[in-house]
């Protein structure tokens, strides 16, 4: 079965072994989606085992704070460190990284941003301004980690319109439709936003049979 090509920009979820990129789908304005792909450090793999130890503990850890009196009614978010599971998480280093971040689109974990404090290292992918609240500095930190993760833009375009209709072409080589629901104007909205890079790497991947029916 044939899917709208701007589907299969919603699951291109490659994080399993994070060999090379992983992926974080995250709502954007308007009920809208915003796909986030971040390059994985060398030094940092995650197995399959790892993600699976993260979200258990990550889960209990959100759980745990969301009932745990020491937190619940509490105002300090340090108040999370307190919690078994944070130690927990912290002893798996840097390579829950990306993890946290993909986390962090969720406006109700800003406090989760106590654990990738610690583990990370380079000022420039921290947010420092505590003047505007943990939820805003949360939403900083994860700017600041994208804009220096994001898979950069290599294809220049002399035009908007040039854009569309190379965007068009690939969608048209790969068999994919454009989504029938959606105006005209709505359609190249979605298309400029679109990383031509990227949306060719995906299409690859959907065409080589890993397009679930």
């Amino acid at each position: 079965m044939k899917r709208p090509f701007t589907y299969i920009i919603l699951l291109y979820l490659l994080t399993i072994g994070c060999s090379g990129k992983s992926a974080s789908v995250i709502g954007g304005a308007n009920g809208s989606t915003e796909i986030i792909v971040v390059d994985c450090d060398t030094d940092t793999i995650l197995t399959g085992d790892d993600l699976e130890k993260f979200d258990s503990l990550f889960n209990a850890w959100v759980n745990n704070y969301n009932t745990n009196p020491i937190t619940h009614l509490s105002s300090n978010t340090n108040d999370a460190k307190k919690l078994e599971q944070f130690p927990q998480l912290l002893n798996m280093g840097k390579k829950i990284i990306p993890c946290i971040i993909t986390r962090l689109p969720d406006k109700n974990l800003f406090w989760t941003l106590t654990l990738y404090d610690e583990l990370q290292d380079i000022d420039s992918l921290k947010s420092f301004d505590y003047t505007r609240g943990e939820q805003f500095r949360a939403q900083e930190t994860l700017r600041k980690y994208v804009e220096a993760k994001l898979h950069k833009k290599k294809r220049v375009f002399n035009s908007d319109q040039e854009k569309i209709k190379a965007i068009r072409e690939l969608a048209k080589e790969y068999g994919w439709e454009e989504d029938s629901t959606l105006s005209p104007r709505e359609k190249d909205s979605i298309l400029l936003n679109l990383d031509y890079e990227i949306t060719e790497e995906t299409f690859k991947f959907y065409k080589n049979g890993n397009n679930e029916e």
